[in-house]
């Protein structure tokens, strides 16, 4: 590469980067998604037009959002809490030999599947794993979940090729046995669209809810790069496994459920609000859906907050939510293109940090790490 294009490189990446803070600058608590994707949209563009104009080419697709909410802001009454606390750990895990190191992972280059694996201590290296036989029958997995009974929840998602994966048997929901660890068909949830070459990918991520005992489940199966076509879905586990409840036309990545408003001050409004967070596949806002107390969706999702332009990238999606003890919330960010030039499943993501400020009532950026 001659030095021009070098230079030319290095300025289209400072001019991005500032679009990208200036954007995220521009987001607010409870702004309506409408207005945020035009603006992601039309920066975006503004970057891919100087990389086209400086010779430098663009590669991206331009996946955008198009949403149109009209519901009233959601406006938090307190900091979040999580309601996945009552999760329970397997009781096959028992029976196995492993020390109080074991984990289940996902993320084993060398493993098809799910595994229950052990780690050195010092060395971090794995020292030994286990799998039913069962478990790696169903190609790569990726996102799981327990419930309050010990029994597991994945779903599948292509890592590499989809050799292992047919973009057919994507939407996939599977169950492990609390007790014996065999992995069936749980459920084929809705989709669109069948997951295909260009976009393989179906289920993004699970969340459990104890107050319902439901599963929430993200999916972006069938969307396009001009068409936003996933879907949130509520899937309840009893008496039997099904989709409950669902929000159509949005790609959604992380996802968690909360409670909000248990620690009001005296004379206010001491009634709780029940919610979901759910990340954006499309760019980096975290959006609030509201939901009454019996699990059903209320509304459209909108803005709360933006990782735009924050980490070592400035343009990481949030793929996983954590609601800490005392209402912090811990934001895993990592690239994603929906394609499969995505970052390994072992590479560590960038965990973004928000807090609640008492005082303004809304949740503040802290820091972030890698």
């Amino acid at each position: 590469m001659s030095k021009n294009r070098a230079r030319a490189r290095v300025e289209l990446q400072k001019t991005v980067t500032l679009e990208a803070q200036k954007l995220s600058a521009t987001i607010k608590p409870n702004a309506q998604p409408k207005r945020t994707e035009k603006r992601i949209t039309k920066r975006i563009t503004v970057a891919v037009l100087l990389s086209a104009l400086l010779g430098l080419g663009a590669s991206v697709a331009f996946w955008t959002s198009k949403r149109s909410p009209s519901e009233p802001a959601f406006i938090l009454q307190g900091p979040l809490s999580a309601r996945n606390g009552c999760r329970r750990p397997p009781t096959f895990f028992n029976g196995l030999g492993f020390g109080r190191g074991v984990s289940l992972s996902t993320a084993e280059r060398d493993l098809i599947g799910i595994a229950a694996v052990e780690f050195d201590s010092n060395t971090k290296k794995r020292i030994r794993y286990w799998q039913h036989p069962s478990w790696s029958k169903f190609g790569q997995l990726s996102a799981f979940t327990l419930d309050r009974q010990g029994d597991l929840y994945v779903i599948p998602a292509p890592r590499v090729n989809l050799a292992d994966n047919p973009p057919a048997l994507q939407n996939r929901l599977y169950r492990i046995d609390a007790s014996t660890g065999e992995m069936q068909l749980a459920l084929a949830f809705p989709v669109a669209a069948a997951a295909n070459a260009r976009n393989p990918y179906a289920g993004m991520a699970l969340s459990y809810d104890c107050n319902t005992h439901s599963l929430w489940l993200s999916s972006v199966a069938g969307s396009e790069p001009s068409r936003e076509r996933g879907k949130i879905l509520r899937i309840q586990l009893q008496p039997s496994i099904a989709v409950q409840d669902q929000l159509d036309d949005f790609d959604g990545f992380g996802i968690a459920a909360f409670s909000a408003g248990s620690t009001l001050q005296a004379g206010a409004d001491k009634a709780n609000q029940q919610g979901l967070l759910i990340a954006s596949a499309r760019h980096g806002s975290v959006l609030l859906q509201a939901m009454n107390k019996d699990g059903s969706l209320q509304g459209r999702p909108l803005t709360m907050l933006s990782i735009a332009g924050l980490g070592p990238l400035g343009n990481d999606r949030v793929r996983k939510i954590d609601i800490g003890s005392q209402g912090e919330l811990l934001l895993h960010g990592t690239p994603f293109n929906f394609n499969l030039a995505q970052p390994s499943a072992q590479h560590a993501a960038v965990k973004y940090r928000f807090a609640w400020d008492s005082v303004t009532r809304q949740y503040q950026f802290v820091d972030w790490q890698q």
